[in-house]
């Protein structure tokens, strides 16, 4: 099909989707306002695509080794050819050797990528980029380094435009002129070759700019701020020969007057490949529903004195085709990831794991330092991970099951490396599926026209601005405004750009295996890096399968040390798993797990028999219909496939994960469709392949349960199984009870109606996820205002804030006390100048909260001849006091969740069960998933007593540090903690031993915060069953509880 082809059949098809692209598609019909803006839509993209000009591709005839002259760096033929070869040139390693299986050349390949979209080279930038090269450096204007070099003027409000520094000044007019860059400045701008800042201008800018439309101002200018002064930081390293300290490098300083962000900004507008526009911050918060289609906007006002203003900030567009970029993606790999190994100084103790490398087979450097530390935290200074040698442990039959750093070290990487090792390959068929039936899918609203990720997004809002301002849509005025419906376009584009991006991602890594390399947070959660993999939306999900390289050889004599039960729970499913042909009944077993699983995708259900007849109900529905519409020539398997696909996607498009829901039930039917001889073999290999999502239940409020010992809210958080043996909704309840306070509590009979309406399981969790990690009422009452604008008044709002915040008090009071506990701590840890230290069995983490002051920097905008201020975020050296008290009872939960995944991961890995996770997100097959819940109720069963971990927190960040114990010392009081309370009057003597320097102001203050962090511990040791000095009638209590511990759902579908 020939371009003008395309364009006519586009036309023909706006109607199908352009609903669906306003967000119209779920209010009523009937009302005119929904009419007139799909008219408007229709008008301003019938004119769109009558214009030659708006799209980057274009299909134009020339020979691909005409399209660059490499010893000019000019383009010979137009830029959008050489779009569309570029990216073809980044996948065409992975074209040319689909089916290579020999792991050398994998390797060789592997490297190969990682050097096209991950490494900085100048030489590389050239030969990749010859024609933005060619607009940075072919010109008679000044380079990037000579313009840095530059002077600017000063006025009254701060710095003017850069000028030559070679320009004459009169003798008057000199002294108004000062250095863009000071004398260390200039020492950073030597390490640097001729054009080395363009190269690593268009390598910040490919990592901005590959799925975003625009970028704010201060991210670009923080972004090359940082590039350029570590990138001189390793040049002069490798010069010299030697390792310079991160932390006191001055090359790793930023300035608060950001020179080289701000002048290579202004370099960039100088040479006209960034704008700069205003976006305002009411426009940006709008609502969503399914993948950010915009449907309102909440116009929102700020208060400054007498006056009301709305917020706006600057953003950052490039004037030419983002595709032209470099593709600088973080991509999954084709041969295994290097395991994480340990660093180890010469007196053979463990270095920081934040300087351990793994994962991608290259050495990381410049830029992207910190994108591929095993620990992804930027501020490793603040936030890291250690490996404590000092931290003595038993387990819950009073085993010494001390580790020494060096052991706790392997341990974590032993966990995270075979997370990493676990192969995945592309769903194929769903991909084809997608691929030929493009036009189904922007029918039913599910993905985007492909074409809004072609298009050029200023030339799109210059149409967009004429057809607004045109008489037909005056009406239209009050209601949209034309930054509005520019928010809505660019949301849009950038969610097709997204979408096309994924497939042709899964095209390219089509009929490969894959892996994803493994990075933790500080808080030691598992992250993976790039944009194609679980941690993504539905769309991306769906294209993903486990690849079945499991190793069924000698699993029984496999050696754990996990407890009996464990491993006869285990051995159990197993053996049940194990499946021939002719096992009629493990098949039945494993399909009904998978029809269970596939029902969840679609929505959620209180037992499982439920949700098995729905989806039983749903089929047979499906069913009658295909009988109906089917051609009845067996042959025409394609008609059929066709006939089939529209009737499922039809189906489905209400479902909650609604790509994944599509692709397990075409998995049903694929053999019938293709007349595969052994079906029952197919439904095995997909059993063993197709991804099962299980989820903890609000593993937050299980972690609480744990350490309150509170049998009801561990059953309320599936922990337990209750009498009834539904799937409890810990957000379903919050939202009755909180219903019921608050009909109780307030008398405005209208406002309780409206919420009675309103007030969503989705509203709930927005407010009751976030309360427990110290999130303010103000702050809960501008959400609200986000996102019940449209039913609620802003007063009200904020009075529903607060009435869910009380309501929490007075229910949960003992969730309230605990968390004020561990924050207290945080903040006395503050005030007495120390990092807050977290311990787990695998690791233990540093806290460090810095006040971050703010810094207003000015960029001179040449096009538009204006400053526009920048604001950016500095921190400082100041412990900031409020945000570590909020701060650490939020880490202290997430690092136990991160203990909890870490554990189930090692516990799987023994037992070759493969699995994926997402934080308390679990992923395996479908033969496995059973087993998930046994060993995440396992893994809890195992933590030792709540209190011996609350009193080695204490101990470790407000008793050691004011003691000088020799190691013996230390060992003799940790043990005494691990069996009794924290002495009252023992902590209190210590706590207000030294009035610390920043609360000499406020004794009367500080000994306030003493005395609430000595009654709220007091309070937990009542609760949890601490009637004296001793824990044993607390350990007998925890012994009561983690043997009911049991509970199916604990994780769930």
């Amino acid at each position: 099909m020939n371009y003008h082809r395309q364009r006519k059949a586009l036309r023909k098809s706006i109607a199908t989707w352009v609903f669906h692209f306003s967000g119209t598609s779920s209010i009523p019909s009937d009302e005119v306002v929904v009419h007139r803006i799909d008219e408007f839509w229709v008008t301003y993209f019938n004119e769109l695509l009558t214009k030659d000009n708006v799209v980057i591709y274009k299909d134009l005839e020339c020979p691909t080794k005409e399209i660059v002259d490499l010893d000019s760096r000019t383009i010979k033929v137009p830029k959008a050819l050489y779009v569309r070869e570029y990216k073809n040139r980044v996948f065409k390693i992975l074209e040319d050797n689909k089916g290579e299986k020999d792991p050398i050349k994998l390797k060789e390949l592997q490297v190969e990528i990682e050097y096209l979209t991950m490494s900085f080279n100048e030489e590389n930038m050239y030969k990749e980029c010859p024609n933005i090269m060619s607009m940075l450096t072919k010109t008679n204007k000044p380079n990037a380094k000579e313009f840095l070099r530059g002077k600017y003027k000063l006025d009254d409000l701060g710095r003017m435009q850069i000028i030559n520094k070679d320009k004459e000044l009169e003798e008057g007019e000199q002294k108004k002129y000062v250095n863009l860059l000071d004398s260390n400045d200039l020492d950073i701008l030597k390490e640097l070759g001729d054009h080395t800042l363009e190269c690593l201008l268009v390598h910040t800018l490919s990592y901005l700019f590959n799925i975003e439309n625009s970028v704010s101002v201060a991210s670009l200018v923080d972004r090359i701020e940082s590039s350029v002064r570590q990138h001189a930081k390793i040049l002069k390293s490798n010069r010299l020969n030697v390792t310079i300290d991160p932390e006191k490098d001055p090359y790793n300083m930023k300035k608060r007057s950001y020179p080289f962000g701000t002048g290579l900004v202004e370099f960039l507008l100088d040479r006209r490949l960034i704008v700069i526009t205003n976006r305002y911050m009411d426009e940006m918060l709008t609502i969503n529903k399914d993948d950010s289609i915009p449907l309102t906007f909440i116009k929102q006002s700020s208060k400054k004195g007498k006056n009301f203003y709305r917020e706006k900030y600057n953003y950052a567009e490039c004037t030419f085709n983002t595709a032209l970029l470099p593709i600088k993606l973080n991509l999954p790999m084709i041969y295994e990831p290097s395991d994480w190994t340990l660093n180890e100084n010469n007196k053979g103790k463990v270095m920081d794991l934040s300087y351990i490398y793994g994962g991608y087979l290259s050495n990381p450097f410049g830029q992207i330092f910190s994108n591929h530390r095993v620990i992804s935290t930027p501020n490793y200074g603040n936030f890291h991970i250690y490996f404590d040698n000092n931290i003595i442990s038993y387990d819950n039959d009073g085993n010494d099951n001390t580790l020494t750093d060096k052991e706790k070290a392997k341990k974590l990487c032993s966990a995270i490396n075979g997370l990493q090792r676990q192969a995945f390959k592309i769903n194929s068929e769903h991909l084809k599926n997608i691929i030929n039936n493009q036009s189904l899918f922007e029918k039913y609203g599910l993905l985007m026209p492909a074409f809004l990720s072609e298009l050029k997004l200023n030339v799109a809002c210059d149409i967009l601005r004429e057809v607004y301002n045109r008489d037909d849509f005056k009406d239209l005025h009050k209601k949209y405004s034309y930054t509005g419906l520019v928010t809505i376009l660019s949301t849009n584009m950038q969610r097709a750009q997204y979408e096309q991006t994924i497939i042709m991602l899964a095209k390219a890594y089509d009929g490969y295996s894959i892996y994803y390399p493994a990075f933790l947070d500080f808080r030691g959660r598992v992250y993976r890096s790039g944009i194609f993999h679980f941690h993504e939306r539905d769309f991306a999900r769906s294209l993903i399968l486990i690849e079945n390289k499991k190793n069924k050889e000698d699993i029984e004599e496999k050696k754990n040390k996990e407890d009996i039960d464990m491993k006869e729970n285990l051995r159990k499913d197993e053996n049940n798993d194990s499946h021939s042909d002719s096992d009629e009944i493990e098949n039945s077993e494993n399909f009904k797990r998978y029809m269970i699983a596939t029902a969840f995708h679609y929505k959620k259900f209180n037992k499982e028999d439920e949700a098995q007849s729905f989806i039983t109900e749903w089929m047979n529905n499906l069913n009658s219909k295909i009988e109906n519409l089917y051609i009845k020539d067996n042959e025409d398997i394609e008609k059929n496939n066709k006939i089939l696909y529209n009737l499922i996607l039809q189906e489905s498009r209400d479902a909650k994960r609604v790509f994944q829901f599509i692709s397990n039930i075409y998995f049903l039917y694929n053999p019938i469709i293709y007349n595969k001889k052994d079906k029952e073999n197919f439904m095995i290999n997909a059993f063993q392949e197709i991804p099962i999502t299980q989820d903890a239940s609000a593993s937050a409020y299980q972690i609480m349960a744990y350490f309150l010992l509170d049998e009801g809210m561990a059953m309320k958080t599936n922990l337990i199984i209750n009498k009834l043996d539904w799937i409890i909704d810990i957000y379903e309840m919050f939202k009755e009870e909180c219903l019921e306070y608050i009909h109780k509590n307030e008398n405005d009979k209208h406002f309780c109606q409206t919420l009675s309406r309103v007030f969503t399981r989705k509203i709930v969790k927005n407010i009751f996820m976030p309360i427990i990690y110290g999130k303010t009422v103000n702050s809960t009452g501008k959400d609200l205002h986000i996102l019940l604008g449209n039913d609620l008044l802003k007063p009200e709002c904020f009075k529903l804030a607060k009435l869910c915040y009380a309501f929490w008090h007075d229910t949960y009071n003992d969730m309230y006390s605990f968390i004020d506990l561990i924050g207290l701590v945080g903040r006395v840890c503050a005030s007495l100048e120390r990092p807050v230290l977290f311990n787990t069995k695998f690791f233990d983490t540093h806290q460090d909260y810095k006040k971050v002051e703010s810094c207003s920097v000015r960029v001179f905008d040449k096009i538009n001849r204006k400053n526009r201020t920048v604001n950016l975020s500095v921190p400082s050296d100041v412990r900031d006091k409020r945000k570590s008290r909020a701060a650490t009872f939020v880490n202290f939960i997430h690092q136990r969740d991160a203990q909890i995944a870490m554990s189930v991961a090692e516990i799987a890995g023994s037992y070759q069960i493969p699995l994926y996770t997402v934080h308390d997100n679990f992923i395996s097959n479908t033969i496995n998933s059973k087993k998930l819940p046994n060993i995440y109720c396992h893994v809890f069963r195992e933590m030792e007593a709540p209190m011996t971990i609350i009193n080695r927190f204490i101990y470790n960040n407000l008793i050691k540090p004011s003691l000088d114990l020799n190691d013996s010392q230390n060992k003799e009081y940790m043990e005494k903690l691990l069996t009794h309370r924290i002495d009252r009057q023992d902590l209190e003597s210590i706590l207000k031993k030294d009035i610390p320097m920043s609360e000499m102001k406020n004794k009367k203050g500080w000994d306030k915060i003493i005395k609430n962090l000595l009654d709220q511990y007091d309070l937990y040791c009542r609760r949890v069953g601490v009637l004296d000095m001793s824990l044993d009638n607390h350990k007998n209590l925890w012994n009561t509880l983690r043997s009911k511990i049991n509970g199916l759902y604990s994780v769930h579908n």
